[in-house]
């Protein structure tokens, strides 16, 4: 689903927090093999980030075993696992090669896997910027992120997102790059809806002329407004989200995530749906 892309930037900080940690990266498996000359075993992971595929040898319990002698303790946590699965691997040098230290299944929430998906840890007060600080967790890497606003007066819509969570809840992030990211927005996470685009239109919500995207989902219109602040007196609306919506054209199949908030129904995230390809006559004669 395209909502469940990967996303380079989130996950290329998963990997740098993991690395400041020393706690191993995260990984997708990938199986387990013979080497060639089946003297070792090999671990196959998959980069979160790019899908590049690396290989871990399994130490041998003997140095110059003439056949794979594999630790039994690595062997016993990869017999456990399945393809695909987000695993958190310590790696080290063994008879001058990279080799599993450790291998750990990682607790994937539901949403987590999202491209936008994290789990929500605590907000605190940083002692040294004396900036209020939000810590999210992706595979269960530690991201921190700062807030909108100043250090004095953080960003109130935010702030009031923020206060609504408890530790644990799986939520829906935008972050904006920097040295250290900043929280964008943050609502608790909701699985993505499907529905066909009727129309966009312009509603008036208190006093601001705010786009709206009209989506028919099962039969049901939800009408889900772009968000965005007022600054000087006016609308400002969220642009990346602006982006999405104004590409849109009646009729599009979407899948998109809504968030309510006073009574509003807040566009989230919205992706266009490529339809199924048509099938052909020759399609049909093979059957």
């Amino acid at each position: 689903m395209r909502l469940h892309r990967s996303f380079p930037l989130v996950l290329l900080m998963v990997a740098a927090a993991a690395a400041q940690e020393h706690k191993g990266q995260s990984f997708r498996f990938g199986g387990v093999s013979d080497a060639p000359g089946h003297r070792m075993k090999v671990v196959r992971l998959l980069s979160l980030v790019n899908g590049a595929a690396t290989q871990l040898v399994i130490p041998n319990t003997e140095q110059n075993s003439p056949k794979a002698s594999p630790k039994q303790e690595i062997m016993d946590k990869v017999a456990g696992l399945q393809q695909g699965q987000i695993v958190r691997v310590e790696a080290e040098k063994w008879n001058g090669v990279p080799a599993v230290k450790s291998i750990e299944l990682v607790d994937v929430k539901p949403g987590e896997e999202s491209p936008r998906g994290f789990v929500f840890a605590e907000i605190y007060k940083d002692l040294k910027t004396h900036q209020q600080m939000v810590k999210l967790t992706k595979y269960g890497e530690p991201i921190l992120v700062t807030l909108p606003g100043t250090k004095e007066t953080p960003d109130p819509a935010v702030m009031d997102q923020v206060s609504k969570l408890k530790e644990g809840d799986v939520v829906y992030a935008q972050l904006s790059p920097g040295r250290t990211p900043q929280l964008a927005s943050i609502y608790p996470y909701q699985p993505p809806q499907t529905g066909k685009v009727q129309k966009l239109e312009e509603q008036e919500v208190d006093g601001q002329k705010v786009t709206a995207v009209l989506i028919d989902a099962d039969g049901k219109t939800v009408t889900a407004l772009v968000p965005g602040k007022t600054v000087n007196k006016r609308w400002q609306p969220d642009p990346q989200i602006q982006r999405q919506a104004k590409s849109l054209r009646p009729g599009n199949d979407v899948e998109f995530i809504t968030h309510d908030e006073n009574d509003k129904t807040w566009l989230v995230d919205v992706q266009k749906v490529r339809p199924a390809p048509k099938e052909t006559t020759r399609d049909r004669s093979r059957k």
